[in-house]
C-alpha cells in the first residue's frame, strides 16, 4: 500500500490511497480552511476504524454476531518532554460468555 499526499493550497492536501482521495487540513484556529480532517484527526479515526474492523473480523472467524460495535478513540497531544498519547474504548453490545 502506498499513499501520496499532494498540496492543493495553505494546509491542505489531497491523499491518494489506492484509488481513494481525501482531502485533509488543518482547522481555522491553526492556520488552514478546514477543508477536511486534520492528519492528526485522521490519524485518530484510522485507529477507530481499524479497531472495529479487527473486531468484526475476529468475531466473524469465531462466529459471534456482536450487533452494533462501537470504537471511540481519543488522541491527547504531546506537552513538551511528552508522548502524545492514544486511548480506544471498544463497546460490545451483545453479551458474550
Amino acid at each position: 500500500m502506498k499513499a501520496v499526499a499532494r498540496r492543493v493550497q495553505g494546509y491542505a492536501n489531497e491523499v491518494e490511497v489506492d484509488g481513494h482521495h481525501v482531502i485533509t487540513d488543518e482547522p481555522r484556529e491553526s492556520g488552514g480552511n478546514d477543508e477536511g480532517p486534520s492528519p492528526t484527526r485522521l490519524l485518530t479515526a484510522s485507529l477507530a476504524s481499524c479497531t472495529a474492523t479487527t473486531v468484526e473480523m475476529y468475531a466473524d472467524r469465531k462466529g459471534w454476531e456482536l450487533g452494533a460495535v462501537e470504537v471511540e478513540a481519543e488522541v491527547t497531544s504531546a506537552e513538551r518532554g511528552e508522548p502524545t498519547r492514544y486511548a480506544v474504548d471498544v463497546r460490545i453490545p451483545a453479551p458474550l460468555t
